[in-house]
This record gives structure tokens, sequence and C-alpha cells, in this order.
């Protein structure tokens, strides 16, 4: 009997996969994480309120939120911010929003990007986990 190896992504997993009986399943769930590295000093003081959100699906009603702070930085010690979004859904329009805190005004470093144009930069696009 040969294995059947599903890949799929959370959002399928809770709309739920229907999987035929008498034959061996294999879920391999994908995940999608964007890492960003942003020129902005995490060890300044006047980016402590800094925050970074990245949004999907509709702008009014997104489905996917993900903020951070530059305390989330990955790498300590240099002069960027560098930063992980995780869980992250394929078939969707991404926007980062940035806040400078008490700097000025929110504004977006990119809008309505699907995923498709943000893969390619991506750190681990299309992960398997089993």
């Amino acid at each position: 009997m040969a294995d059947q190896i599903h890949r799929v992504t959370a959002a399928q997993l809770r709309k739920g996969l229907t999987l035929s009986t008498g034959q061996r399943h294999i879920i391999r769930l994908v995940t999608y994480e964007l890492r960003l590295r942003l020129p902005i000093n995490p060890n300044e003081a006047r980016t402590v309120d800094d925050r970074f959100t990245l949004k999907g699906g509709h702008p009014q009603s997104p489905t996917y939120s993900q903020t951070k702070t530059t305390r989330d930085d990955l790498i300590p010690g240099d002069d960027c911010t560098d930063l992980l979004f995780t869980s992250l859904e394929p078939d969707v329009d991404y926007s980062l929003e940035i806040d400078p805190g008490q700097e000025g005004a929110k504004y977006f470093a990119f809008e309505g990007l699907p995923w498709s144009q943000i893969e390619p930069i991506a750190s681990s696009p299309g992960r398997s986990r089993t």
C-alpha cells in the first residue's frame, strides 16, 4: 500500500480534510515565514516605542495580524532590526505598517503585496513539518 502524502496549510487543516479509508496518510504542515531586516537601530532610545505590524487579507478586516517591536530583534548588537513573522498564509496579500511611536505618524513599508511577490525574499518559504 502506497502512502498518501498531503501538504497542507493551517488554513486547510482548519477547514478539514477528507481522507479515504484503508490507506496510510502522511500529513505535512507547510509553514510560511517572513524575515525582515529593517534599517532601524533597536539600540537607540528613540526606537523603543516603534511597532511593526504585518497584516494579511482585507485591510478593514485582516485574517492575519502580527505585531513586533524593536525588542523582538533577532540579531542583538547590530544597527538593524531583524524581525520574524510566522504562520503566514500563501494566498493572502500583506501589508507592513510601521508605527515610529513618538517620532511621527504611522506609514506602510509595503501595502497589498501578494505572497507570490514576498515569497522569493522570505527566509524559509513553504517549509514542511510532518
